[in-house]
């Protein structure tokens, strides 16, 4: 698909940003842990989401999770608390995703399972029939998703669950969200440092209106910040929000966009004021960085990051990714240090159109569809991958000139 941008006057255009699925994954797990009835509005229409709603309903003992990270983490866990025996597999990609941290400690806690490929990866045959609680010491470097996966079992365990997290621990305010969704539905939770503790409780019948979502707000950020003035409405969002992604109006704060409470709404307003060099840690935010990186190409401002340890393993190797695609706008990504990655203007200058490759991964189409303020003009392989998180992403972007 070839997209190009058309100046409009940006005067607090609305924008409709979709429901949060980091909230609604959560949720529907947790409904099916809970023994009454809860009420879930604004549920999220992304494709995981969909995905892991049609798996839940459905009896069938064969699951297959596709490229959905989140939904194989999660499900893993909520099944091996069933006394069935099931099977969960997953595309190409998936299972070349690491999962051996959760499974190792599912099966510690008395989840039969059988690796019916390589060990520590899916496709796996999972049984929780002997499943009960205890004291785990989890990795936590990898993926908070191992974490908040065993978090929300922990209170139908017998005997509930204590974690003792290990290594630096990866996207805490993922954790975090757990824990105020699990306490929105009535269960008490103890997170202290790097220890967490869950009664064996019962989950309570609540409603649960959900949030918009963060993170697809970035790609909002990044198009106000490469644009000479102007102001965005994102309709219907929550400055104090349960989700980490909302350190959104601190960074580009930075990168000249002032954040404001507008009713129901959240301001975004352009300003001149722009830092001349970003230093930032993604350790707590890394779905915001590939997004960040390419706003700061746009603006040509150079960098230092760090915290880009877990983006290797999503639905591609983002840094590879980035440094593939940001090589054609002859900027080039590269790690000087072990976990410290220098964004600076490439030596080597490249010709040709920039045709941006996905690889399959939704962040990739949506971080560089605001360089097209920049560069006139673009080329996606596969545009259609923003379903994944953000169906309706291309038609808000035409609301700001991106065609």
């Amino acid at each position: 698909m070839l997209i190009n941008y058309q100046e409009l006057e940006l005067n607090e255009v609305a924008i409709n940003l979709p429901a949060s699925k980091s909230i609604s994954n959560r949720a529907l797990i947790i409904e099916q842990l809970c023994t009454t009835s809860i009420k879930l509005e604004n549920l999220s229409t992304a494709t995981d989401t969909q995905i892991l709603q049609a798996l839940l309903q459905n009896k069938s003992f064969e699951k297959e999770v596709g490229m959905a990270g989140t939904v194989a983490r999660f499900l893993s866990a909520y099944l091996a608390t069933q006394n069935s025996t099931y099977i969960i597999n997953g595309d190409e990609r998936m299972q070349e995703r690491p999962m051996k941290i959760l499974l190792d400690a599912l099966h510690f806690l008395g989840a039969e399972i059988n690796y019916l490929g390589n060990q520590g990866f899916l496709p796996i045959e999972i049984n929780g029939s002997k499943i009960r609680g205890g004291k785990l010491n989890l990795d936590a470097s990898i993926s908070s998703q191992f974490v908040s996966a065993l978090m929300m079992i922990g209170p139908v365990l017998k005997g509930g669950l204590q974690l003792q997290l290990k290594g630096i621990s990866s996207s805490k305010p993922y954790l975090l969200m757990t824990q105020k969704i699990m306490e929105h539905f009535g269960v008490k939770i103890k997170i202290e440092n790097d220890k967490i503790e869950i009664p064996e409780q019962n989950y309570q019948a609540a409603r649960l209106a959900i949030e918009s979502d963060w993170s697809s707000a970035s790609y909002f950020y990044s198009a106000l910040a490469l644009v000479d003035e102007g102001s965005l409405l994102l309709r219907k969002t929550a400055l104090d929000s349960w989700q980490g992604d909302s350190i959104l109006g601190d960074i580009y704060y930075r990168l000249g966009i002032i954040t404001s409470r507008n009713g129901d709404d959240v301001l975004l307003e352009k300003s001149e004021n722009i830092i001349s060099f970003l230093d930032y840690d993604f350790s707590d935010c890394p779905d915001l960085a590939q997004t960040v990186i390419c706003t700061c190409v746009g603006l040509g401002l150079e960098g230092l990051f760090t915290g880009l340890h877990t983006l290797r393993n999503k639905e591609t190797d983002r840094i590879q990714a980035l440094q593939n695609e940001l090589i054609k706008f002859n900027w080039q990504l590269k790690e000087e240090e072990p976990g410290f990655f220098n964004l600076s203007r490439s030596q080597v200058f490249h010709k040709g159109s920039a045709l941006i490759r996905t690889y399959n991964d939704h962040r990739m189409a949506m971080a560089f569809a605001p360089l097209v303020i920049v560069y006139d003009q673009l080329e996606f392989d596969h545009p259609e991958v923003v379903q994944k998180s953000f169906p309706h992403f291309w038609e808000e972007m035409q609301k700001i000139g991106i065609h």
